[in-house]
């Protein structure tokens, strides 16, 4: 029994010593002496384990033991993973899974159309931003097209690696004369309230165009300024640290007719790979054009491009990421204006509507800035003001390839 008792005190002062040495003041920090907790480990006789591949921040593990205190509780940060949780990631969204996904996602060439507000892995809640919409798999090919709709953005992991030779479409755009919205578009609670433009029935006020990273343009005024007032725009938001879609524009004024709709926003889509990420088809993230006005009404404001996110140790493109605004519509004259062109080209501005003599034209969405153009005026509706630009980001920073639609920020 004196032998019996004597290994117990040793184990016990060994384990009293690794508290002591293994952990740094925070708990997560590597403690020089943590190395002398780890001799003491071996001349013991414990055995360290591997842990899950990233610890609750998000980086990865080091090496150790995790003790709990004597009431048995879980020794870890109140907003640390369920004990046991796999979490993945190294940017602003770290998704943690209580197993591994088993099963691949193949998405074949033609059109397979999914929505965020229902069929997800898990719902991600974000602090000041929406929740997100995680769909987890082992590794995702996608050589048709992956399209996206529903209020939540899009989140998809893979514990092996990601290809993209098709498109991933959550983007904002006509479909015909219907106007379509990406899935996560952001909410008004996010983007604020842009100035409301007058009425006036010999020349309305243009809507504004949506902001996000890039500031939308203003509403013009009709009737050469004399006519109602214009729309102003919120101003630009900066680099996102959710997950969040761009902001719509903003309705045209009543002339004699309708004022012009307002564009959607681009929607969200973040992409986290354990291994690499390769895209040589395109990610679609853009804003949608404004509306045209009826008679003598303002043009619609366009809506600012979405967000891309890229997270994984290599990120390869050579094909299209595009997270630009779409174009203003066109204020009315004597007869209807042209909507503004949708942001679905990487490779100039989405144009405003331009058509009716009388009326102002569109401003054109954010290209070489992150700002977009103002709406035009003209002699009868004010024109809309073109959406601001998006976002992209890439976690680790690296160098992209192909065409990148606004640069990575």
């Amino acid at each position: 029994m004196a032998a019996i008792g004597s290994h117990s005190q040793t184990a016990a002062r060994c384990a009293a010593a690794l508290d002591r040495f293994a952990r740094g003041p925070d708990r997560r920090t590597l403690d020089p002496m943590r190395w002398l907790g780890v001799l003491l480990l071996g001349a013991c006789g414990f055995h360290s384990h591997e842990l899950a591949p990233f610890d609750s921040q998000g980086g990865p593990d080091t090496p150790g033991v995790h003790d709990a205190p004597a009431d048995g509780r879980p020794d870890a940060p109140p907003d640390a993973p369920p004990d046991g949780a796999l979490c993945y990631g190294a940017g602003i969204l770290k998704p943690c899974l209580s197993a591994a996904p088993t099963a691949p996602l193949d998405v074949p060439v033609g059109t397979t159309a999914i929505s965020t507000d229902s069929g997800c892995t898990q719902v991600i809640a974000q602090t000041g931003g929406p929740e997100v919409c995680l769909l987890a798999y082992t590794n995702i090919t996608i050589e048709g097209t992956l399209e996206a709709t529903g209020a939540r953005p899009l989140a998809l992991l893979a514990t092996g690696s990601i290809s993209i030779s098709g498109e991933i479409d959550v983007g904002s755009y006509r479909v015909g004369n219907t106007p379509h919205a990406g899935a996560g578009e952001a909410s008004d609670a996010l983007c604020g309230a842009p100035g409301t433009p007058g009425a006036d029935t010999a020349g309305a006020g243009g809507g504004a165009g949506g902001s996000f990273v890039g500031k939308g343009g203003d509403g013009a005024a009709g009737r050469l300024g004399a006519g109602g007032a214009g729309s102003t725009a919120v101003a630009a938001m900066g680099t996102p640290m959710v997950v969040r879609g761009g902001c719509p524009g903003g309705a045209g004024a009543t002339g004699t007719g309708t004022g012009g709709g307002s564009g959607h926003g681009g929607g969200a889509v973040y992409l986290v790979a354990v291994g690499a990420i390769q895209i040589s088809g395109e990610i679609l993230a853009c804003g949608g054009g404004g509306d045209g006005g009826q008679s003598a009404a303002g043009g619609g404001g366009a809506g600012a491009g979405g967000f891309i996110g890229l997270d994984a140790p290599t990120v390869q493109v050579s094909g299209i990421l595009d997270a630009l605004g779409g174009g203003g519509g066109e204020g009315g004259g004597m007869g209807g204006g042209a909507n503004g062109n949708s942001g679905l080209t990487a490779t100039s501005a989405a144009l405003g509507g331009v058509y009716n003599t009388n009326g102002g034209d569109g401003g054109d969405g954010a290209f070489a800035t992150p700002d977009a153009v103002s709406g035009h005026q003209g002699n009868s509706g004010g024109g809309g003001g073109g959406g601001g630009t998006g976002a992209i980001r890439v976690f680790p920073s690296q160098t992209l390839g192909g065409t990148v639609a606004p640069p990575v920020s």
